[in-house]
């Protein structure tokens, strides 16, 4: 498909067409990717700190969040989707001599098995809400 820019209007168009089009990918990756990471490693600080040097907590946290723990698991799993679904297209892009779109330092590598084992992981928590929600 060709494109035709011949004046200052179709160029100006064809830039609002860029921004519209890249708004949620910048969105990813300058918001929702970073903070997944971010809310990812927190969580994990906290289930080591109840493991060890806030381990008189630890009784407490299992029942207060009880409830809502196969939640939380669907939410740690969505976050990993997040982080990780882009880092698969960068690297795919990366294969195929494309831009990657995400930015994603890509070093290392995520393989396919990685990527459906964590999908696997995320249906597995989809399941156990659903579940809860069921009665």
């Amino acid at each position: 498909m060709t494109i035709s820019i011949n004046t200052i209007t179709d160029e100006a168009a064809f830039n609002d067409y860029l921004a519209a089009r890249n708004a949620p990918r910048d969105t990813i990756t300058n918001g929702v990717r970073p903070n997944s990471v971010k809310a990812i490693d927190e969580y994990d600080a906290l289930t080591g700190l109840l493991a060890g040097d806030m381990s008189q907590f630890s009784a407490y946290h299992a029942q207060v969040t009880a409830g809502v723990l196969p939640f939380i698991e669907l939410m740690k799993c969505a976050m990993k989707v997040m982080d990780q679904t882009p880092h698969l297209i960068d690297q795919s892009a990366a294969a195929a001599g494309s831009v990657q779109p995400f930015g994603v330092d890509i070093s290392e590598p995520l393989s396919a098995a990685d990527y459906i084992a964590m999908l696997n992981n995320t249906k597995a928590a989809v399941d156990s809400v659903i579940t809860a929600l069921s009665g």
